[in-house]
């Protein structure tokens, strides 16, 4: 870390609001370009006459960037800087918003995936630069950052429709509108390139970068213990966006009331986004976020089983703040359980890589037990095996330990 980021990192957070308003900028991007999709998707088929296995596809592509694309972003950042792979991250996702809306089918993916790459890039990186502008706060700037996400997530999501309808031009209205928004934070963001021309908190392409290669980290258990929380929590959630509704009508929930059961789902996420890491960098005993998260994801999926509407209702509160909780707590652990910036965007890598894998592999197999079984009751089961596992995880991943010190014997 240069001086320039030594003296920043050392300031109150209200003396660095331009960073803090930089990382919300970025944050509003980091998924409402892809969660504005769904809604507008039947307006999307129509215009381009697809068919619903590539309307599909669309959404799953994203996943599967994420997959692929994370484990280089350590290697970019070596190449370059922490500051020139947001900026082009947030190019390529304003990029991408404008040409998913410029032509046919072909243009609609190049579009998606390159808003996909761009997200990798600030997915695997923010962990990393809250750690360096704010080493002090890691917990309340992610818990910020995080729910920003979530939020805008959702505002976007609701209302895509009535955005959408208020132009002749429709879904790529909807769509579209969102470049707007990208070229403000790349306004904003180009400052950033220029706070420190000499250096520009550049990472050193030496032995310790070299050290966190995917091989590398893939060797350390406590990687591999926030890998199994992210990818735990990244199942059920995709895997609940895809089913949730369908799994609700099979417990005697109408449709129409599913989808504001599903939404509160979403909402509650929000508060507990906010709140969870702070817990965690605050607490001295971390493990006790273990058992919070494991109590919502056990006691929420075995109301599952039950066929009342309240219980039911509670069961999809419950089973949302065990996503926000873990998704945050993830955040804030890339960077609490580094002590180089190499080491966290190491770890944010491979377990974001390995995460969305998963992720995109989870409503594929809820789909087809749901067929093989003809009831959800199996999928509750499998989300029950996979909130134990994220129990077990976050006691592993809480350990006062870091990837540098898990990775010490290799040179």
């Amino acid at each position: 870390m240069n001086s320039l980021d030594n003296q920043l990192s050392d300031r109150p957070i209200l003396g660095q609001w331009k960073f803090l308003i930089s990382i919300i900028l970025i944050a509003t991007m980091m998924r409402v370009p892809l969660t504005v999709v769904g809604p507008l998707m039947g307006d999307i088929k129509a215009d381009l006459m697809i068919s619903n296995t590539v309307a599909g596809l669309l959404t799953t592509i994203p996943l599967i960037i994420f997959g692929l694309v994370s484990p280089y972003v350590i290697r970019i950042v070596q190449l370059s800087s922490l500051r020139h792979t947001v900026f082009i991250a947030i190019i390529l996702i304003f990029l991408g918003l404008l040409i998913r809306v410029m032509g046919d089918i072909n243009m609609f993916i190049t579009g998606t995936i390159l808003i996909a790459i761009g997200i990798t890039f600030t997915n695997v990186a923010m962990p990393s630069f809250v750690m360096l502008k704010f080493p002090f706060q890691i917990g309340i700037i992610t818990g910020i950052y995080s729910t920003t996400m979530n939020l805008v997530s959702g505002l976007g999501s609701g209302f895509a429709v009535p955005i959408s309808h208020s132009s002749e031009h429709g879904y790529k209205f909807g769509l579209g509108i969102w470049a707007a928004l990208a070229l403000v934070a790349l306004i904003v963001w180009i400052r950033q390139l220029f706070l420190n021309p000499k250096t520009l908190a550049r990472f050193v392409v030496n032995r310790e970068g070299n050290k966190f290669t995917f091989k590398n980290v893939a060797k350390s258990k406590l990687v591999w213990a926030i890998t199994a929380l992210f990818g735990g929590q990244s199942i059920i959630f995709y895997s609940l966006v895809a089913w949730a509704p369908t799994m609700l009508v099979d417990k005697g929930i109408s449709l129409h009331a599913a989808g504001y059961y599903f939404m509160a789902l979403q909402l509650i996420v929000i508060p507990t986004t906010f709140v969870f890491p702070m817990l965690i960098a605050k607490l001295e005993n971390q493990k006790i976020i273990a058992y919070l998260i494991g109590a919502f994801f056990l006691f929420g999926f075995l109301l599952f089983f039950t066929t009342n509407a309240i219980l039911l209702f509670i069961a999809m509160l419950l089973i949302g703040a065990g996503i926000g909780a873990s998704f945050s707590s993830c955040m804030a652990l890339f960077a609490l359980k580094a002590e180089t910036h190499s080491g966290s965007i190491g770890m944010s890598g491979f377990a974001q890589s390995v995460g969305y894998i998963f992720a995109a592999i989870g409503p594929i197999l809820m789909g087809l037990l749901f067929d093989l079984f003809n009831s959800t009751n199996m999928n509750i089961i499998i989300f029950l095996i996979i909130g134990l596992i994220s129990f077990v995880a976050t006691i592993v991943a809480t350990e006062k330990t870091t990837i540098e010190a898990s990775l010490s014997h290799i040179k």
